[in-house]
């Protein structure tokens, strides 16, 4: 009888087959673990385990000439770029004392570099708030002549210069500046000294030039003075029994001259000595060696009195 502790071939067999698939599944593991491709895998299976190297982007002929491909660029300058340009903008233009156009111009376009290409603002938006909202500015404050000779000395392109004339001409139309220089352009001619408007030296409502000769009464809706030694012709309407233009008077309208019939002292015993000038009801007049002017500082509609002439406006 044999030893009971001896295997039977049976069991052999078994812990033999059982070994060899320990072994295979081992093998597989192994191989699975260090990606080792099968000599007879398919041409370009995929190799896992090799260090991935750097991500290459496919470039295009744009990329390579260092410009973006079409449709990549922005359409929109971003808000906090415009901000910062808009801020130098009216910062440069906020500075000008309004008399230098070329310190102005530089000041401007020096400003205006962090918005690149002026071609460009309108489709990035750049050229509302950043540019044109400070030129209109600033067209009202120093006036639309001077406004106008800085932007057309930046050298912009048409599609640009154009549209910031139009703000230029909205700046000017409430600009005092240019208000005041219309009301000028009616008094051609007159002597600038005599031009005063809120500037006047006093607020008398009647006066008398030191001369004697003319008198004159301002305040209520108009100005009027009357000259009692001097000779204008007749009345081109034949109307006048008295002597035509020895009235001068202006309202809201231009000055006109009108039929004196005799004299009434307007001005009284105050007189207005040459080189002064007074202001009353929004009329204001300026004595001197060269007559009377009187004016509608609101119109700029007036007249020029003297005693060899006078000249209405």
């Amino acid at each position: 009888m044999s030893d009971a502790r001896s295997a039977s071939p049976l069991t052999v067999m078994v812990a033999a087959a059982t070994a060899l698939v320990v072994l295979v599944c081992a093998i597989a593991a192994v191989s699975m673990l260090t990606g080792r491709p099968d000599a007879a895998g398919t041409a370009g299976a995929t190799v896992t385990g090799v260090p991935d190297g750097p991500a290459v982007t496919a470039v295009s002929r744009d990329d390579a000439a260092g410009r973006p491909a079409p449709g990549d660029g922005p359409t929109e300058a971003s808000g906090t770029a415009l901000e910062l340009a808009a801020a130098a903008v009216t910062g440069a233009l906020g500075s000008s004392t309004c008399e230098d156009a070329a310190a102005d111009t530089a000041a401007l376009l020096a400003a205006m570099s962090g918005l690149g290409e002026p071609a460009t603002w309108i489709d990035r938006g750049g050229l509302d708030g950043a540019v044109g909202q400070p030129v209109e500015a600033f067209a009202e404050r120093c006036g639309s002549a001077h406004a106008s000779a800085v932007v057309g000395a930046l050298g912009l392109p048409a599609v640009v210069s154009g549209p910031l004339a139009a703000y230029v001409a909205n700046g000017g139309a409430r600009s005092s500046v240019d208000a005041s220089a219309a009301r000028d352009e009616l008094a051609v001619g007159v002597p600038a000294n005599l031009l005063v408007g809120e500037s006047a030296s006093r607020s008398v409502q009647q006066f008398m030039l030191p001369s004697g000769n003319i008198a004159c009464a301002i305040g209520g809706d108009g100005a009027r003075c009357e000259i009692a030694d001097a000779d204008f012709g007749t009345d081109p309407a034949g109307a006048c029994t008295g002597r035509w233009g020895g009235l001068i008077t202006v309202g809201s309208g231009p000055g006109s001259p009108e039929c004196l019939e005799g004299w009434s002292a307007l001005g009284g015993g105050t007189v207005l000595r040459y080189g002064e000038s007074t202001r009353a009801g929004g009329f204001s007049c300026a004595s001197s060696v060269e007559g009377v002017a009187c004016r509608n500082d609101a119109t700029g509609h007036g007249f020029w009195l003297r005693s060899s002439a006078f000249l209405v406006f």
